[in-house]
């Protein structure tokens, strides 16, 4: 009997060490519904788009614009939405409130307690055919929308339902051949006219929740985005190609995978590129804002540098600070440059941020005013 004794004593503290081994500290998006941060303000615009009828102002800075082949153009301009700067949104890659429109994407809002593609092995005890519940918000040059995968439980089939028809276009995938779920590993949009547009790159999630834990999926690791990678004409010719920046980053042990990330490096045409440089700050890793922040942009000809614009940020803290979480980077301002100097520069003001935010006033935290300053 001692050794039996013993023995329970071993499991028992076994079972409480691997799950001391579970506990996860600070933010992980991959449990949130949108589990990439840069990318959160894309539900918001596309479900609350401006309208001065409804409160929310059209609020845009255009950056810099890049021709393409047979005509196209790739524009690159800051949108400020107010709706996405409440405590419980993430500052993304270029302050809180606002979003850089570059390229194309196909991000994903998780719906429900699960990823809808998260039980991927039939004969798991945890097994079922579950609901496919997420959204899917795409945006690429000139329009963007949002559609849904739904599942015929009895059948185990799958199909696109298009949220957003008025936009006329043709969604496919591809996917893997498990047969116990759907996991997509690429998309392709096409539009009235005949383009194509392919998302063939994407980063990744994890999942460190307890409702995963309690079915094995502890760590789980999911495509939270898609990213265009080449558009092609009604003519087949492409028209422009995508290339990212790619890490994976780890948690402190070096073991446990946090996320993938993908940011867009450089924008290509027949004409020229749109580049983009980032800094990086582990220090914001787990907190409430994208630990990738974007330094720069630059449009580059065969013969040089075009033009340049700089971004500063500040990180203020709600005005009863808790901890580190709740700062929330902020863009100030927008430079644009030549070399080392500053040629205009545009100084952006907002409302003191708060730690809460009355409901009656939801977007209290908000743009108040844009300064511009022509300097050369």
């Amino acid at each position: 009997m001692k050794k039996i004794y013993m023995g329970l004593i071993s499991l028992v503290s076994l079972h409480y060490t691997m799950q001391a081994q579970h506990q996860f500290q600070g933010v992980n998006f991959g449990d949130t519904p949108n589990p990439v941060p840069s990318l959160s303000s894309l539900a918001d615009l596309t479900d609350n788009p401006p309208s001065l009828a409804l409160g929310i102002p059209e609020i845009s800075v255009p950056l810099l614009s890049l021709s393409g082949y047979g005509g196209s153009r790739f524009g690159l301009q800051l949108s400020y939405n107010p709706t996405g700067v409440s405590p419980d949104d993430a500052a993304g890659e270029v302050g809180a409130g606002w979003s850089m429109f570059k390229g194309g994407v196909i991000s994903r809002k998780i719906n429900g307690n699960m990823v809808d593609e998260a039980l991927q092995n039939a004969s798991s005890p945890h097994y079922e055919k579950n609901v496919f519940d997420d959204e899917y918000y795409y945006s690429l040059p000139g329009f963007s929308g949002k559609f849904k995968i739904e599942r015929n439980i009895e059948q185990n089939t799958f199909r696109i339902v298009d949220l957003s028809p008025l936009n006329h276009v043709k969604i496919a995938y591809t996917r893997q051949s498990n047969t116990a779920t759907l996991v997509i590993d690429s998309f392709t949009i096409t539009d009235d006219q005949g383009s194509i547009y392919y998302f063939n790159d994407y980063s990744s999630a994890a999942v460190y929740d307890s409702f995963y834990e309690d079915k094995g999926l502890w760590g789980f690791e999911y495509k939270s985005a898609f990213f265009l990678t080449r558009i092609t004409g009604a003519d087949g010719v492409e028209t422009a190609n995508f290339t990212y920046q790619k890490s994976t980053k780890y948690d402190t042990d070096n073991t446990i995978m946090l996320y993938k990330s993908c940011q867009l490096q450089k924008i290509n045409t027949a004409s020229g590129n749109i580049e983009f440089t980032y800094d990086y700050d582990q220090a914001l890793e787990k907190t409430m804002n994208d630990p990738y922040s974007i330094k720069k942009v630059s449009l580059n000809n065969f013969y040089g540098k075009v033009a340049e614009y700089a971004f500063d940020y500040s990180y203020p803290f709600p005005s009863n600070p808790g901890d580190a979480t709740h700062k929330r980077r902020q863009l100030d301002k927008i430079r644009k440059m030549a070399g080392q100097t500053i040629l205009e520069e545009t100084v952006l003001l907002y409302n003191p941020p708060a730690l809460t935010v009355p409901e009656d006033f939801p977007f209290f935290k908000q743009l108040i005013n844009i300064k511009y300053t022509l300097i050369h």
